[in-house]
């Protein structure tokens, strides 16, 4: 869990928690935040996003303290995130983990992530439901 550059080039999905902020969303899928061997695999866009044009109506939107264009940038944002979708969001959070009920596969994991949550599902490919008849 600590290791950067396995967390960054590991195939799967992640949960995590994030605000849904227009700030946090727009620097999260920053061209500048994909973690790279360059930046010492930092970064949140471990998805690999690039768009100039997120970069660009990220980085006015930052920058605009007049509310009718951040509005108008954040409608633009809005349209490209629906239609490319560089995310998925999930509004609602993973507490539990069901261990019965056929469920085969979950394993625990004590490694803990950068933002000190217990990561539940991190071999999910491994996971399998018996079907009961």
């Amino acid at each position: 869990m600590q290791d950067r550059q396995a967390r960054a080039t590991y195939s799967g999905f992640l949960f995590t928690n994030n605000g849904i902020d227009i700030k946090s969303v727009a620097r999260r899928v920053a061209s500048d935040n994909i973690p790279t061997a360059d930046n010492r695999w930092t970064g949140t866009n471990r998805g690999g996003y690039a768009s100039e044009r997120w970069d660009e109506l990220g980085e006015r939107i930052l920058a605009s303290l007049e509310d009718r264009t951040r509005l108008d940038l954040e409608r633009q944002m809005l349209q490209l995130f629906t239609s490319e979708l560089p995310l998925l969001p999930l509004l609602y959070t993973l507490d539990e983990l069901p261990i019965g009920g056929g469920l085969t596969g979950p394993s625990p994991n004590t490694g803990v992530p950068m933002n000190s949550t217990i990561s539940r599902s991190w071999n999910v490919h491994e996971w399998d439901i018996a079907s009961r008849i």
